[in-house]
């Protein structure tokens, strides 16, 4: 073969693999998924799409051959050094209108959100919600309507699941707490003054865990009055909260010499609970799977979703997922919000598909009628599993392989379960506590901690600190 020859099928080889290449990898931020049509639609986020989102979009590009979907991908500009360098960079090219997509993508309690919200960068969904295909407001949990609500009733956006936290409590050993969905830090402090030395208020709580453990993320909302936006850290119940935490071992090392409990295995541990020697259990649930855990914390349904001590009564948070807003610059909303309803599942046989908590009450019931179908094992050790419930051969705890416990998910589960969702008392994204305030607590208590100052000292200093940024953001 002549060396032209081998010159030429080299460069040809070349040029094909760069192509393949900028194919595969897009050569651009702006990425069309095709271009077919003459009019554009935008979707613009700041971190990559998932495997999921991106098979509804290519589906309904392939359903909508007129339009030329482009996808406006600000992730490139996210680095090891600034991994949200794309999304300050997609929330500046919002404010001055140099992006103007018609769908955003993004995380709900992001910066790239409280910028929309903040700037009114939306279409209000409650016109689709009204008379949606798939997605209805009656069908969509209270709680998730409040969290994406704005002040003037307005719904900015949408997810179609979400995870949730709360803190269950012994009945047993909360006393004048039982029942209640609404608690504050004093009665949290009052609870754990009043245990008698061989009960635990919950396992894992070190000077590092005690604020996310037991007053969640949002501890600071107590404190803080959203009407004047003013705060009351210096009223002597922060005072009272440092030296609480002042009290606890520093970290997790010295909690294991200290704790008996937090010392267990996993199997030993269940003892503690079982036996009345933990008055709370922080549970996550990440899906309904969990809800069938419950009995499995205290080895008793007599226990109360008190949520976190905020002084509210909200006795979940919810974590919700990849939200959705039709951008204030879309040129046709009504087709943004046929997008929207195409990524939600609405199938009760593809139930398998959903990995978290669906926001729509109507799969919520298609999953809990699957669940009333099978006993679930929690094995003390950690595991579990599930088998088909059969009235003839019940499964008892002597079949089990290990010891742990068996559950059935009961009508009572399902209700006490749509009525701790469908809560109208959740508190709307747009209120939570930001960012900037919790790191001027953890700043102050850190410093406090470590023995650079008193708790007074302290609360004055989180009093000041948060009142100036208060004041600056009214």
């Amino acid at each position: 073969m002549s060396s032209l020859n081998v010159y030429k099928k080299t460069a040809a080889f070349f040029l094909t693999f760069c192509c393949v290449v900028l194919l595969l990898c897009g050569c651009s931020r702006n990425a069309s998924l095709q271009n077919k049509g003459e009019e554009t639609f935008q979707i613009a986020f700041a971190y990559p799409l998932d495997g999921a989102a991106n098979s509804v979009l290519e589906r309904f590009q392939t359903e909508h051959a007129d339009l030329n979907f482009e996808l406006v991908d600000y992730s490139e500009y996210n680095t090891p050094l600034d991994p949200t360098g794309g999304e300050n960079k997609l929330c500046i090219d919002l404010v001055n209108g140099l992006c103007k997509p018609d769908l955003i993508i993004g995380e709900p309690e992001s910066e790239l959100m409280i910028q929309v919200t903040g700037n009114h960068l939306f279409h209000d969904l409650s016109p689709y919600l009204a008379e949606g295909a798939k997605v209805r407001f009656e069908d969509l949990f209270a709680s998730v309507r409040t969290s994406y609500s704005t002040s003037a009733g307005e719904i900015w956006g949408i997810c179609t699941a979400f995870t949730a936290e709360t803190i269950l409590g012994n009945n047993a050993l909360i006393g004048n707490l039982c029942g209640k969905t609404e608690w504050t830090i004093d009665d949290l402090l009052d609870l754990a003054d009043s245990l008698p030395a061989d009960v635990y208020l919950m396992a894992g709580v070190t000077q590092e865990t005690a604020s996310g453990l037991l007053l969640g993320k949002d501890m600071a909302e107590q404190f803080i009055n959203r009407e004047d936006m003013t705060c009351s850290f210096d009223d002597g119940r922060f005072v009272r909260w440092l030296r609480f935490l002042s009290a606890l071992p520093k970290n997790y090392d010295q909690l294991l010499v200290s704790s008996p409990l937090d010392a267990a295995t996993s199997a030993e541990r269940y003892e503690f609970f079982h036996q009345n020697k933990v008055a709370l259990y922080g549970e996550e649930f990440w899906n309904m799977r969990f809800f069938t855990n419950m009995k499995a914390a205290f080895g008793t349904d007599d226990y109360t979703f008190l949520g976190y001590p905020s002084g509210q009564q909200n006795p979940v948070r919810l974590d919700l997922e990849q939200t959705y807003v039709i951008a204030s610059s879309a040129e046709d909303p009504k087709l943004v919000w046929e997008l929207i309803e195409a990524f939600f599942i609405t199938d009760p046989d593809a139930l398998y598909r959903i990995h978290s908590i669906p926001v729509l009450k109507s799969m919520f019931e298609a999953i809990a009628d699957d669940y009333a179908q099978y006993d679930f094992i929690t094995y003390f050790s950690g595991s579990g599993g599930q088998v088909l419930h059969d009235d003839m051969i019940p499964f008892t705890e002597e079949d089990l392989e290990q010891p742990g416990i068996i559950t059935r998910f009961t009508e009572q589960d399902r209700q006490r379960i749509l009525n701790l969702f469908d809560n109208v008392n959740q508190p709307s994204l747009t209120e939570r506590m930001p960012e900037n305030v919790r790191q001027i607590i953890d700043e102050e208590v850190s410093a406090f901690l470590n023995g650079n100052t008193e708790a007074e000292r302290c609360a004055e200093i989180v009093q000041s600190r948060v009142s100036i940024w208060l004041a600056e953001h009214k």
